[in-house]
């Protein structure tokens, strides 16, 4: 079910729940009827034919597919059957793609025009989203009559590509640091060596004596270890293990550390 959208009187008003949306959906999908209120209060607002934000999938040598960045992953993809990635990168490396009227487009454009006539469109304005140089997609709106593109509205594409620019980078940063904890944390599992970690709350303060910080050791829970640490501490399992203090652990004469 479509979520509730608030009456807006504005585009200014929208675009700032736009980019609520965009920088909080995760992964920049909700299900197909909210995507769809969406883009046709934007296309209403702005007074065109239509608005979107697609998401480019496919290499580079082959023609791309395209989904709405907001649908579910089952929503049947768009083919652009005339454009491959490489081509639609050197249509907006440039900049925004800004066509006023389809068919004055000049000849090296011409597969471009054909694109926009034959869904009925005459006019668009598209803006590229690169993240890290390669083109992961593009936003915009277009209009069947042929018409100029203010710079409000140019503004407000680009608004919406940097938007997505800084989600997706976010996001593959979180990718990249899950993965890495994944791989630290299958090594410490996997490895013979005892490993562990220990909490204090609150922390040891760093201006006590040497004897007063080792007799805060005392206090300390174990938060993380291998099944490595528990067995040679004769704790039982991994489970069983986390929770125990420093004192009680420190008390059963294990291998040296």
């Amino acid at each position: 079910m479509a979520e509730a959208l608030p009456e807006l009187e504005s585009r200014e008003q929208f675009l700032t729940l736009l980019l609520e949306q965009l920088t909080e959906k995760a992964p920049l999908r909700s299900d197909e009827a909210t995507a769809t209120a969406m883009l046709q209060r934007m296309a209403s607002i702005l007074r065109v034919t239509g608005s979107y934000v697609i998401m480019l999938e496919g290499d580079e040598e082959v023609s791309v597919q395209s989904r709405y960045a907001w649908y579910d992953t089952d929503v049947a993809p768009i083919t652009f059957e005339r454009f491959s990635r490489t081509d639609m990168e050197a249509l907006y490396r440039g900049g925004p793609l800004v066509i006023d009227d389809a068919e004055a487009l000049p000849p090296h454009l011409e597969d471009f025009a054909k694109e926009l006539t034959s869904r009925g469109l005459n006019a668009a304005l598209m803006q590229g989203v690169f993240v890290h140089d390669r083109l992961r997609g593009f936003v915009g709106f277009n209009d069947a009559a042929a018409r100029a593109w203010t710079d409000e509205e140019r503004n407000l594409a680009a608004q919406l590509a940097d938007s997505l620019v800084w989600t997706l980078d976010k996001q593959a940063a979180e990718q990249r640091l899950v993965q890495a904890e994944e791989r630290i944390r299958s090594f410490i599992e996997a490895t013979p060596i005892p490993v562990y970690c220990w909490e204090f709350d609150p922390p040891i303060p760093t201006d006590l004596t040497t004897d007063e910080q080792l007799a805060a050791l005392d206090r300390g829970i174990l938060v993380e270890c291998n099944e490595a640490f528990a067995r040679a501490f004769a704790l039982g399992s991994i489970d069983d293990a986390l929770g125990a203090t420093y004192a009680r652990v420190s008390q059963l004469n294990p291998p040296a550390f």
